[in-house]
């Protein structure tokens, strides 16, 4: 899927650590300053915005990830 993505010039994240360096979102002059990707998590601060979802099953069983988008 990131190969997808990335050939067609489709941005993304996929599970990255909180600890994760980023450079901030492109063209937000405004914006405050992200250095880690935790720094994105007041963009989803409310609960809608997240959903749980499953990646299949697993040797222990089926796990669940809680992901957002924004």
């Amino acid at each position: 899927m990131r190969a997808f993505l990335h050939e067609h010039t489709l941005p993304y994240v996929l599970a990255v650590p909180v600890t994760l360096p980023m450079a901030g979102p492109a063209g937000k002059l405004r914006q405050p300053a992200v250095a880690q990707a935790g720094d994105l998590l007041h963009y989803a601060n409310s609960r809608d915005r997240w959903e749980r979802r499953s990646q299949g099953e697993g040797s222990k069983g089926q796990p669940y990830y809680d992901w957002a988008w924004f």
